[in-house]
């Protein structure tokens, strides 16, 4: 007896019918899900090394900071020391710093300090991301060596030396001077065996000697001042003159051992001598003379000294503005 409905007999055994996928469906799942790993394992690792990689980068900008700031510092106390050195030599013209060996041995180098500073700087453009790209970038800066700030240039110098050499005028005119008076005084001698005898006396020289010395002193104190300085410098000077040669006339007289009485009126000829009248006028006139000349050498000095601190501010002020955009992070 079969059964109407299989056409198989009753007692016949059902095969077993098991729904069987499509071949490659299960292998395409499992193929699926181990992509999506990958991928996302790979992400993070990206996520990893990019966090490591700018963590480097901002580690090497602080380091290259810190660096060019060092730098940066050894160069402004080298330039201010060269400064103060240059006004000791310029006030001192035979001073002469001696180097000694623990300064040579402890003083950092500028110079060291920036090589490193170069070399931080090729490291760090050699482990950014982007190396190639700032390489090859248009936009790229070459970041040089901070302006180093303006040596002040004096007066002194030049001054002291137009100041020596004035003497001569001094003299020329102390000469004139003194020949007036000769010719007032002792008419019926012969003049030029009288000027001879008065060029080779202490009534001359003495001072001529201190002239040198008063303006000297003038220029080394006022430096580069206005001529309204040397007009009122020139009295100083004249003052010298007078009191410096009636001081030497005492001492050639041997002024201490003479009562007071005496020292008194021995003063008072020497006061009113016309030979120390005459020299106190010419160092009065000389003096404010080339001074005048001294003063206007100063005031191109003090004006290129404004023009050069000017410049360096303008200088400084870029290059800081410069490497703040390039140092500066994300830029």
């Amino acid at each position: 007896m079969s059964d109407p409905n299989t056409d198989r007999p009753a007692n016949a055994p059902v095969p077993n019918r098991t729904t069987t996928p499509p071949n490659g469906t299960h292998a395409d799942g499992e193929s699926l899900v181990d992509a999506e790993a990958t991928a996302r394992i790979g992400a993070e690792s990206d996520a990893v090394a990019e966090q490591e990689q700018r963590e480097a980068n901002r580690q090497n900008a602080v380091r290259l900071a810190e660096s060019r700031a060092r730098a940066d510092q050894l160069e402004a106390d080298r330039a201010e020391a060269d400064r103060a050195e240059a006004d000791r030599a310029e006030a001192d013209p035979q001073y002469a710093a001696p180097l000694s060996a623990a300064a040579l041995t402890t003083e950092p180098d500028p110079i060291a300090s920036r090589r490193e500073y170069d070399a931080l700087a090729t490291d760090l453009a050699a482990t950014s991301p982007a190396a190639t790209s700032v390489t090859a970038s248009p936009d790229q800066r070459t970041f040089v060596r901070p302006p180093l700030e303006p040596k002040s240039r004096g007066n002194r110098a030049i001054g002291s030396l137009v100041a020596i050499a004035s003497v001569l005028a001094f003299a020329a005119v102390f000469v004139i001077i003194g020949a007036i008076i000769i010719l007032i005084g002792v008419p019926d001698q012969a003049l030029g065996t009288v000027i001879l005898r008065f060029l080779g006396s202490p009534t001359f020289f003495v001072p001529a000697f201190f002239f040198v010395v008063g303006f000297v002193l003038l220029v080394l104190l006022v430096n580069r001042a206005s001529w309204w300085t040397y007009i009122v410098g020139s009295l100083f000077v004249a003052a010298l003159v007078y009191f410096g040669t009636i001081g030497v006339r005492l001492l050639a007289d041997n002024i201490v051992m003479m009562t007071p009485d005496d020292a008194a009126r021995r003063f008072a000829t020497y006061a009113a001598n016309p030979f120390v009248i005459a020299a106190a006028f010419a160092a009065r006139e000389v003096a404010m003379w080339f001074g005048a000349i001294i003063a206007a050498r100063g005031r191109r000095v003090k004006a290129a000294n404004i023009t050069a601190r000017e410049q360096h501010a303008l200088a400084s002020e870029q290059y800081r503005a410069e490497f703040e955009r390039g140092y500066t992070p994300g830029v």
